[in-house]
């Protein structure tokens, strides 16, 4: 099983110590980048971390299917189990499988409306409530300052944690003064933490663009490996070479 020295190696404590602690109950953070770089990667890896805690998820997925999504996290899941060498993996996956919650929206209809009720249903029905939610496939350039105020709002009504996997696009490269990029540029103050997956030739960086209020922004040191997708320390991965 997952033992303390696994949990404080995973390189997500070197994420959440960046961002002063993690995002927080009540905020809404952002992985940014181009198509297929590798956003749902860092939302699944958001999701285990917390899962592994004993916190619940609740995975919104936009446009795939259940089983699209819970390919991604089996495939994932597989690579941390075999990058730690843990014992008894069909129990780790048994013990995520209960903290975690898919709700899709395969024909792509998705607003705040639907989010509110996806809660509500799960939360009355299943007696589900989730500590995280993530939010893929959104297009995030139709989301309006009221929506994404709302969705704050039932983010800290909630006490969740609200992470989106928000698309730039090449044809769009306006940046803000503050350096965040479209489509986020025009209502940054309302997210707290956002991060930007920059592609390199082997590997994708992790970049902190901001961090809460604070106005220093700490270098992740973090890089996503495009083979097991997996986020790793780019410090350790120096010294090996």
């Amino acid at each position: 099983m997952w033992s303390d020295a696994v949990f404080r190696k995973n390189p997500m404590r070197i994420f959440e110590k960046c961002i002063h602690g993690g995002l927080g109950k009540g905020n809404i953070g952002v992985f940014m980048s181009r198509a297929g770089v590798g956003k749902t990667a860092c939302l699944v890896q958001i999701s285990i971390d917390n899962m592994i805690r004993g916190q619940n998820v609740l995975h919104f997925s936009v446009g795939q299917k259940v089983d699209d999504v819970r390919d991604w996290y089996d495939e994932m899941l597989d690579n941390l189990i075999r990058s730690h060498n843990l014992a008894q993996p069909d129990r780790i996956r048994e013990e995520i499988e209960s903290k975690r919650m898919i709700l899709s929206y395969t024909d792509k209809i998705f607003n705040v409306n639907r989010m509110e009720a996806g809660l509500n249903r799960l939360s009355q029905q299943g007696g589900f409530a989730p500590d995280v939610a993530l939010i893929d496939g959104y297009p995030f350039e139709s989301i309006s300052r009221m929506d994404l105020d709302r969705i704050k709002r039932i983010a800290a009504e909630n006490k969740l944690e609200i992470w989106f996997a928000v698309q730039t696009h090449r044809e769009s490269p306006v940046i803000n003064e503050r350096g965040i990029p479209a489509p986020c540029h025009i209502m940054d103050d309302i997210l707290s933490v956002i991060v930007f997956l920059e592609p390199l030739e082997d590997s994708v960086r992790l970049r902190l663009l901001k961090d809460h209020d604070n106005p220093d922004l700490l270098d992740l040191h973090l890089l996503l490996d495009i083979n097991t997708l997996l986020i790793k320390d780019d410090l350790v991965e120096n010294i090996k070479k």
